[in-house]
């Protein structure tokens, strides 16, 4: 920092008493991602944050050279997009039903693009939101409503 070289020590009993709590809050969203991976603890040898983070890092920086490293970055949850739209049955638009599409599924790719075309002569007004819910659970301070938005007279 300023460049300082700032250093910070520690003691292992010190540092787990600290992180207990965090790591308590963060043990149900590591056994998921286990589920999900087909993997169980017995799988795991070591995990290694700070070796990528010293990385990236290295990456920013001009003056260091390293091998080119490429990190993939996925959607957590599925995004879906919702409008009003004219049911099938009616005519003219007179009624109008909620419809949806999931814009961006569960662990696509980052960055994401998506085309629609929506047929309209009125306005048109589009909610992105988060697609399940129930994987919002341990996330619950969180809108399930991503965007908004409303386009008059299309």
């Amino acid at each position: 920092m300023d460049k300082k070289d700032v250093r910070v020590f520690i003691r292992r009993d010190e540092f787990e008493k600290i992180s207990t709590p965090i790591l308590e809050r963060v043990k149900k969203h590591l056994q998921e991602a286990l589920s999900e991976a087909g993997l169980a603890v017995e799988n795991i040898h070591a995990v290694e944050v700070v070796g990528g983070c010293a990385l990236e890092c290295s990456i920013l920086i001009p003056t260091f050279k390293v091998q080119e490293f490429k990190v993939n970055e996925i959607f957590p949850f599925s995004i879906a997009l919702l409008w009003k739209g004219s049911a099938p049955e009616t005519q003219n638009g007179a009624n109008e039903s909620q419809q949806s599409t999931i814009v961006f599924p569960k662990e696509d790719s980052v960055p994401g693009v998506m085309a629609l075309t929506f047929y309209r002569s009125g306005t048109l007004a589009l909610d992105m939101k988060y697609a399940d819910t129930s994987e919002l659970q341990a996330l619950a301070k969180i809108s399930t409503y991503v965007a908004n938005w409303s386009f008059p007279n299309c």
